[in-house]
């Protein structure tokens, strides 16, 4: 969990990067409603990550 802000940004920009879509944030009780996360859910801890994007070097 130490690295797990820089872990996010890193993958967002590599993501970016390659025209991949970034899934927009939702609420645990959202996530609960989605049959496809809350079996996931079910078996994993869930943690709150800031977002940090890096902001780029021409800017």
């Amino acid at each position: 969990m130490t690295n797990a802000a820089e872990a996010l940004t890193l993958w967002m920009d590599v993501a970016l990067a390659h025209d991949q879509p970034i899934p927009a944030p939702r609420s645990l009780v959202d996530l609960k409603r989605d049959p496809d996360v809350s079996r996931e859910l079910s078996q994993f801890m869930v943690a709150l990550i800031p977002l940090r994007p890096q902001l780029d070097a021409a800017e």
